[in-house]
């Protein structure tokens, strides 16, 4: 026998609907309680672009970091003006994201309200400036490395010019002249000039000296290399033999001498130039510091100017809200005042009037009282009314009371 269950399935899928609708309402809450506001979203957004563009300036680092430092490569993979566009544009990329990450900060310290959203974006800004930080550490390391390879290049080609000075000074010695020679001989010999024999003998003659008067020339060899051209017999005149004995010694002693001179020389040019290398290693040391102080103290001073700008507008708000509560007290003296002064004039208005019904009302009773005496006496003088005296007596008491009753409030 079937039975029907058609009230428990109706049941059931009720308490189920009541069962979905409180989860979503839950949910919709808690979606509530946890969402960001849109200041957070846009600054958020805005530190994924800086971290963004900081990746790619280090992917760019690291790919021509090995071209940079290729000094002594066999074939040529960066030149100079290469290396100091790479520079130029790695030193103007960082202070681009530099100041993109302050001012990044300056909008979380005076935008924000929230202190978990300003707390994660603070530290989001901090890891951004320590990868800025390690950033700029290798580049500085890469130039500081090309700048010593510079200099390690300028001191051999200064050693290859001192090589090349002492080659050349070594072939000019080989064709050293002794012009002071012919000095001791006969005027008659101006012209006779003294070459060294190395391996061949040389001899120059340019004398214009007669035929007859010419003297074989000579093969002795005993003046140690040294050949003497075209002298004339003159038994006054006799060289020194010690003086032209060994001139080569004089010639070696000589440059011996210059070489001691140019080597002190350069080895204080040399000392010169590896003090202003240490002081050049230092200059850029202590500018890499103060490069830093000088991003630090950029920073605090941006910090300063959005708290001075938000401390005016604060002063700003302020004055207005004193100007606007100020003119809405005035306004209400104003009223009060006013209702003051129309209550003044109203009970002064009242005050009138009632003294002024006070006055008339007694005028009126003094009118009648004299008109009822004029009108008695002349109802009496025509004998139309007689009266008593007692009668008259009364009316003369009155008579004498009731000036004294007007009299009074008079």
């Amino acid at each position: 026998m079937s039975i029907d269950h058609t009230a428990y399935f109706k049941a059931h899928a009720h308490t189920l609907a009541k069962q979905m609708d409180s989860t979503s309402e839950s949910d919709s809450v808690r979606k509530t309680e946890h969402d960001v506001s849109p200041m957070y979203k846009k600054l958020i957004s805005v530190a994924f672009s800086i971290a963004r563009d900081l990746t790619e300036l280090q992917q760019v680092v690291h790919s021509r970091r090995r071209g940079y430092l290729s000094f002594n490569s066999p074939f040529l993979v960066m030149g100079e003006a290469e290396r100091d566009t790479f520079d130029r544009d790695t030193k103007k990329a960082l202070s681009q994201l530099e100041h993109a990450i302050h001012r990044l900060s300056s909008q979380i310290a005076g935008v924000l309200t929230v202190k978990d959203e300003k707390k994660h974006l603070s530290l989001v800004v901090e890891s951004l400036h320590n990868f800025l930080k390690r950033t700029a550490k290798m580049v500085t390391d890469m130039r500081a490395i090309r700048l010593r390879s510079t200099a390690n290049q300028q001191k051999m080609l200064r050693l290859c010019c001192l090589v090349e000075a002492k080659q050349q000074r070594d072939n000019e010695r080989d064709r050293v002249t002794v012009p002071s020679l012919g000095k001791h001989f006969s005027p008659d010999l101006s012209n006779t000039t003294l070459k060294w024999r190395g391996n061949k003998a040389a001899r120059n003659e340019e004398h214009n000296v007669g035929k007859e008067n010419e003297a074989p020339p000579s093969n002795d060899d005993s003046h140690n290399g040294w050949d003497i051209e075209n002298i004339i017999a003159d038994g006054n005149v006799q060289p020194d033999e010690n003086e032209f004995s060994n001139p080569a010694t004089l010639d070696n002693a000589q440059l011996m001498a210059e070489n001691e001179r140019m080597f002190e020389r350069f080895s204080h040019v040399h000392a010169h130039i590896e003090g202003l290398e240490t002081q050049i290693t230092e200059i850029q040391r202590l500018q890499e510091a103060f490069a830093e102080k000088v991003m630090d103290q950029e920073k605090d001073i941006e910090i300063i100017n959005e708290a001075a700008l938000h401390t005016s507008e604060n002063l700003k708000d302020g004055n207005e809200w004193i100007r606007q509560a100020i003119s809405n007290s005035a306004g209400r003296r104003v009223v009060v005042l006013f209702c003051i002064i129309v209550i003044t004039f109203t009970l002064l208005f009242l005050d009138c009037m009632k003294w002024m019904g006070v006055f008339v009302y007694n005028h009126s009773l003094m009118i009648k009282s004299s008109h009822r005496k004029l009108l008695i006496q002349e109802l009496r003088r025509t004998g139309i009314l007689a009266h008593p005296a007692g009668h008259a007596d009364r009316a003369e008491a009155g008579q004498s009371e009731r000036p004294l009753s007007t009299t009074v409030w008079s």
